[in-house]
């Protein structure tokens, strides 16, 4: 589909429904940058951005964390969460990035290998591995507050792990235990097109079996989609198996719905009707009002956040 250029027409028109001052700005911030600049020098401008500047110009800082209130039907808790963004490719130092991505693969194949294995693409460890390190992708980190993140270590941490008296293998163990106690959960996702569009598509979001449930998992919905908002993208996108209906639902609590790219049903002659095993899901990018409060206070519902989900199932 032909990329459509904003017009002035488009601005004015948006005017009309997003009429707060501070909306007006920010739309009209977007709209100007995006018609001055092609999509594909946009993105490839948001990829090449540091962790901290996107940070500083993209993220708004108070949403880095997340309270899991205790579920009152339940004996389950959770602490308040901090959330870390990451490009490992140039965040991390070679351990700590290998750790990072085995603790993350971890998670994928604790919550969603055996729905791979029942899918027509099947598990394929080595590939998702090679999808995980993209090097544009970027990675939203649930931490476990008892452990704490590397930059906050101080230099305690890696005086222990560089003592001459640690073979290389056992240096490798303790960075591994590190990052394995750290995540407890993780989105990952990439800027990019998709069906002409610009968009955040979230690869992956999945967390510990003890902490779906109690709002984590809608908390990083949100914080990925209020990226794709402020950096002024077009949609949120992901893709979830159809046998995981909790996942579907929750997404469906979010705003996501079935996106018109998503594969159809085929009618085949024998009077069957064929389905991809996998659901392809959006959410429109809408200008909200920057005053809008954002829930750091999250709390259990009836639908818990077992969730897993990839661009390409």
């Amino acid at each position: 589909m032909p990329k459509r250029k904003i017009t002035e027409v488009d601005i004015a028109a948006s005017r009309e429904v997003c009429n707060t001052p501070k909306t007006r700005r920010k739309l009209n911030t977007t709209l100007l940058t995006r018609s001055a600049e092609s999509s594909d020098a946009l993105i490839e401008r948001l990829n090449t951005l540091s962790t901290s500047d996107l940070l500083a110009n993209y993220v708004d800082t108070r949403r880095l964390h997340s309270q899991a209130r205790r579920l009152q039907d339940d004996e389950r808790s959770a602490d308040a969460f901090t959330i870390t963004l990451y490009n490992p490719t140039r965040d991390l130092e070679p351990l700590d990035y290998d750790a990072m991505f085995e603790a993350c693969f971890s998670l994928i194949s604790l919550t969603s290998s055996s729905a791979y294995r029942a899918s027509a693409q099947g598990w394929h460890p080595q590939k998702k591995k090679d999808e995980m390190r993209e090097q544009d992708m970027r990675y939203l980190i649930v931490n476990s507050p008892n452990t704490p993140r590397p930059e906050e270590t101080g230099d305690f941490f890696y005086e222990t792990i560089g003592c001459d008296s640690l073979t290389p293998t056992h240096r490798r163990k303790m960075i591994d235990r590190h990052w394995t106690k750290r995540v407890m959960g993780f989105l990952s996702f990439m800027l990019t097109h998709e069906a002409g569009l610009l968009v955040l598509y979230i690869y992956e979001i999945h967390l510990r079996p003890e902490l779906q449930g109690l709002g984590i998992g809608t908390h990083l919905l949100k914080l990925a989609h209020s990226i794709a908002e402020n950096v002024g993208l077009e949609k949120t996108m992901l893709t979830v198996f159809r046998s995981n209906t909790r996942g579907r639902v929750l997404y469906e609590k979010c705003g996501f719905a079935e996106d018109e790219c998503s594969p159809k049903k085929i009618y085949l002659r024998s009077g069957k009707v064929k389905k991809a095993d996998y659901v392809i899901m959006s959410k429109t990018v809408v200008f909200a009002d920057d005053s809008e409060d954002f829930p750091f206070q999250t709390h259990g519902n009836a639908v818990q956040d077992a969730i897993s989900t990839n661009k390409y199932p």
